[in-house]
């Protein structure tokens, strides 16, 4: 019997006796237990029977069910015989897969995306994703992830999507994916340096490149305005996606104060020679700091006047020297504002200061004692400082007087 179907058989049996012991009546049981159901007896008398029954649904393998009829007379007297019965799978009809591969799909620059399939048949049912170009990640699934790694930019892959089952047709599809334009390198910030005259320095410049795979190595282009100001020399410690650009400054003009600005951008290109958008930084040349020195201070008490001469190495008259705040005799801080140095020539600086407080000296604490306000003094509590950066040692009072 097939699979799911149900059927029957007749029985027929007979009585020795004289006169017979009939009717007879018919039973049947089956082993294994419960595999048939819907197992009833149809008595026919005198002699007779009809044994109904139906097969499970799902089987996938021949399947045997012992069947054990017994008889039994008027008298009480019973007789039993064995059948067996083979239970086959059901034949099914095989549907020949249809299948669709979805699309159109977009992908970026040696990127990926994931593909949707989907089939309808007669499972179970196999799958076998090819590409023009690329390859995939499943490619037995209806849903791999196509890589687009190695592919040209602006290429049109076709895809196909075969699946097999129990037919003698396969199902196929085909979708695109258009693979999207290569982006150009991102160059990392670089911070502002600052260097001296006629010093030497260096950028550290590095970029990424999005792409995948990533189209190294990647060259850079660094450029400055004003054009000619550093000299540069050949990068160092150069890698597929960073190098160091190492420059000397020039030298700035004796007696200039004011630094000089150098605006740097830095491009880097790719493999595939599409260049990145600039990235800015600058270059600061700062002049030389002086050599600052106070040769000669004077106190006068009775007039409450500071005079100061001082020195710079750099002869200009663009240096300027300032007196830095300082400590009194009485503990304060003094602090004597914007208050220049003349400049005399030839580095030589003084200065006049009406209404200063008396710098410290021998005092200088707050609370502290009254001690001679008299030379040698021994705090030395005056600085001049200068424009370039160069700034003194501490000086202290040579000579108090009325």
């Amino acid at each position: 019997v097939v699979s799911g179907n149900s059927g029957n058989f007749a029985v027929t049996g007979s009585d020795p006796n004289v006169p017979a012991a009939t009717p007879l009546t018919y039973t049947v049981a089956q082993s294994p237990l419960a595999t048939l159901t819907g197992l009833t007896v149809t008595q026919n008398p005198p002699t007779g029977a009809t044994v109904n029954y139906t097969a499970p649904t799902g089987v996938t393998v021949d399947t045997l069910v012992t069947l054990t009829v017994t008889a039994t007379n008027t008298a009480g007297v019973s007789t039993s015989a064995t059948t067996t019965l083979t239970i086959t799978p059901a034949v099914v009809a095989c549907v020949a897969p249809v299948v669709t591969a979805g699309g159109p799909y977009s992908v970026g620059f040696g990127g990926t995306v994931s593909l949707a399939g989907s089939s309808t048949g007669t499972a179970p049912i196999t799958y076998l994703w090819t590409a023009t170009a690329g390859s995939f990640t499943g490619a037995t699934t209806l849903t791999p992830v196509y890589s687009a790694a190695g592919v040209a930019a602006g290429t049109v892959v076709t895809l196909t999507l075969t699946a097999t089952n129990c037919s003698l047709t396969p199902g196929t599809a085909t979708a695109t994916v258009t693979v999207g334009a290569a982006l150009p390198p991102v160059v990392n910030h670089v911070l502002p340096v600052s260097v001296f005259s006629s010093a030497t320095g260096s950028l550290t410049v590095s970029a990424s490149d999005p792409n995948s795979p990533a189209l190294l190595p990647l060259t850079f282009s660094v450029t400055q305005s004003p054009a000619g100001t550093l000299t540069f020399g050949a990068p160092t410690l150069v890698t597929p996606t960073s190098e160091v650009v190492n420059f000397t400054a020039p030298v700035l003009p004796v007696g200039q104060v004011t630094p000089v600005v150098v605006n740097i951008t830095i491009t880097a290109t790719n493999a595939a020679l599409l260049p990145s958008a600039p990235e800015f930084t600058s270059v600061t040349v700062v002049p030389l700091p002086d050599s600052v020195s106070i040769t000669n201070a004077e106190y006068r008490t009775g007039k409450q006047r500071l005079l100061i001469t001082a020195t710079s190495s750099v002869v200009s008259p663009n240096v300027i020297l300032t007196l830095k705040p300082y400590l009194t005799e009485s503990g304060n801080t003094f602090d004597p504002g914007n208050v220049t140095f003349t400049n005399g020539g030839n580095g030589l600086y003084t200065m006049t200061l009406v209404g200063a407080p008396p710098p410290a000296c021998n005092g200088g604490v707050l609370g502290g004692p009254v001690l001679p306000y008299a030379t040698p003094c021994s705090k030395a509590p005056l600085r001049a400082a200068s424009n370039l950066g160069g700034i003194s040692a501490f000086h202290a009072l040579d000579r108090i007087r009325q």
